[in-house]
């Protein structure tokens, strides 16, 4: 429920949530340790990962496509 709010949010203003990363943004979970990972193409929005926020930082690069 909160993973589908988060993406609605983040899919209607991108913009509101901040750069990490080569360029990625991140957007936070309200009550679970975990962050929207994703970037904004000219044409579309693209999740490259939903990750634990206590694991290692960049864990999940390598396995994105």
């Amino acid at each position: 429920m909160q993973l589908d709010e988060t993406i609605t949010r983040l899919v209607e203003s991108p913009k509101q949530f901040p750069v990490a990363e080569y360029g990625a943004r991140r957007a936070l979970l309200p009550d679970f340790p975990y962050a929207v990972v994703f970037r904004e193409t000219p044409d579309k929005i693209q999740i490259l990962a939903v990750a634990h926020g206590k694991r290692r930082p960049g864990y999940w690069r390598k396995r994105t496509f």
